[in-house]
């Protein structure tokens, strides 16, 4: 089977260019297919403009990783991600009202997947309705059963001011009784160690600052995130939280930025055929939003680096030579194969 990837590939500087001939930064509607090029060496921006016009390629897209990833960051971060989160909670919240409860557990599910892939989050008062909508349309399913969802919500909201959601008001008792349980358990300490760099928390949908940094909550599990830079993955995290007892925990974020250690996964996973979890995950979120249904992964690694100056390229001279394999990966069955 074809195989690979490679290390480093355009520096960030880069990233503002447009993008050269054959090159695309995102891929154009319609197109199920898009090339992956990696490129390692000192002369990969100069090689990129003769692979990318290889009539081999055809009609099909070529991407850069940092296009990929600077598209990943752009599209399926805080814009799109908290508009499908605010307009599926909003969905839920009217046909909980109207007691439409398979339409409400429908949106629900919608909303709680935007909050998975969001490497970021809603506001306290918005993470604190989706954990009581949840709890008002198991209620509405089985009697009971929402507990342990109104707990969540009453954990999310640290005994902060919150409200429920509008025209739902009639669904606080079995709130209160899972905050009265809550509270009867008494509190937990969450305590954030520094780690590498300095990045800044938010736990449950409010900002915290920086670590280290020790707060007091109610126990049940808590979204903590962290931010460090607009170059290296976010960190998401959920944190259980025990009465009476220290949590410790801290941001683990890869030892490289996002580039190149995206990169560097792909390579090892053109040999191994295994992805990082987190590699797979921005993959699928990527190609879920653009409709991709395979990535032609292509490395190359250079055989031969002749002088490039101006002068030689005009006439033709001192073209790049490289040795080319190749790979295909199916983002959505995370899996891949010996075609296209």
């Amino acid at each position: 089977m074809p195989s690979l990837l490679t290390s480093l590939l355009l520096s960030l500087p880069l990233l503002g260019n447009p993008a050269r001939a054959g090159q695309v930064t995102v891929p154009p509607p319609g197109a199920s297919e898009v090339a992956l090029l990696l490129c390692a060496g000192d002369g990969c921006p100069d090689r990129l403009f003769w692979v990318t016009n290889d009539p081999a390629f055809g009609a099909e897209p070529v991407m850069v990783v940092e296009s990929l990833l600077a598209d990943v960051q752009a599209g399926a971060s805080d814009e799109v991600l908290s508009a499908r989160f605010a307009e599926s909670l909003e969905r839920a919240r009217l046909a909980a009202v109207e007691s439409r409860t398979p339409q409400a557990q429908a949106a629900l599910d919608d909303a709680e997947q935007a909050l998975q892939a969001w490497h970021g989050g809603p506001d306290n008062a918005a993470l604190f309705a989706f954990w009581y909508l949840r709890g008002v349309v198991m209620e509405q399913i089985v009697p009971g059963s929402g507990a342990g969802a109104f707990r969540r919500a009453a954990a999310t909201a640290w005994n902060r001011s919150v409200a429920p959601p509008a025209g739902l008001e009639a669904w606080t008792v079995p709130y209160y009784a899972a905050m009265r349980a809550l509270l009867d358990e008494g509190t937990g300490t969450l305590v954030i160690d520094p780690g590498g760099g300095t990045p800044s928390y938010t736990l449950d949908g409010v900002p915290v600052g920086k670590a280290p940094i020790k707060v007091e909550v109610f126990p049940d599990r808590h979204r903590l995130t962290a931010v460090d830079g607009p170059w290296v993955e976010p960190w998401v995290a959920e944190v259980n939280v025990h009465p009476g007892r220290l949590t410790v925990t801290r941001a683990q974020f890869n030892d490289e930025d996002s580039e190149s250690w995206l990169v560097q996964s792909l390579y090892l996973a053109v040999t191994t055929h295994q992805l990082d979890p987190a590699v797979a995950d921005l993959l699928e979120r990527w190609a879920d939003r653009h409709q991709i249904q395979s990535l032609h992964l292509l490395r190359l690694d250079v055989a031969d680096a002749p002088p490039q100056d101006e002068i030689s390229l005009a006439a033709g001279e001192g073209l790049p030579t490289f040795t080319r394999t190749e790979a295909w990966y199916q983002p959505r069955l995370h899996r891949f194969t010996a075609g296209p």
